[in-house]
């Protein structure tokens, strides 16, 4: 289920899209720095198209992670809902009205804010009321808590992903500068 709400193209889209917004506003700061400059045009370049690249890149890694994570947290769903009440509630996420439910939730944890729940308030559409009216969806708002607690306790490694995609960022950008990639960043990467 977690997979569900989780590792669906449409919070890879959101969450690439965010990063892609971003870039304009980067390569224009990158162009104004004084080292930027100093660069070769060819180095210019390759500098601004790994810039360019990192949405994609990201997209990549925060999809590796998110299947992680769906490993991990699946085992211990199976333990609090049956395999069928698990699809009944993944279908109920995944359906076309909950969509802009599930990606107000996304954009609300990208952008750092809180969120109330792992998953979409169901309550608000339609359809997702009438299934949480429903046995499955009774047990779901039951257990829904505890489910919570799982996500929040396997998706730890969420938080250090930003640190990684610097440092990958960081990789990208020295190898897009070949020699001219500053020492002390060879250092920090651990490249003599």
């Amino acid at each position: 289920m977690f997979a569900a709400i989780a590792a669906g193209d449409h919070v890879l889209d959101l969450v690439e899209q965010q990063a892609r917004d971003q870039v304009p506003m980067r390569v224009a700061a990158l162009r104004a720095s004084p080292a930027f400059q100093q660069l070769t045009p060819q180095h210019q370049a390759a500098l601004i198209a790994t810039f360019e690249d990192v949405p994609r890149v990201f997209r990549a890694e925060f999809g590796r992670e998110l299947e992680l994570i769906s490993q991990r947290v699946a085992p211990r769903f199976a333990r609090v809902m049956s395999a069928c009440e698990l699809v009944a509630v993944a279908d109920a996420i995944q359906a076309p009205e909950t969509q802009p439910l599930l990606q107000e939730m996304v954009l609300r944890g990208i952008s750092g804010e809180p969120t109330e729940s792992a998953f979409p308030d169901l309550s608000r559409t339609d359809a997702g009321g009438a299934f949480l009216a429903t046995p499955i969806g009774i047990h779901f708002l039951e257990v829904r808590s505890e489910l919570d607690q799982i996500v929040a306790e396997e998706s730890r490694s969420i938080a250090t992903l930003g640190g990684r995609m610097g440092t990958l960022g960081m990789a990208m950008a020295c190898d897009a500068l070949e020699d001219e990639c500053p020492a002390t960043t060879r250092q920090r990467l651990g490249r003599q």
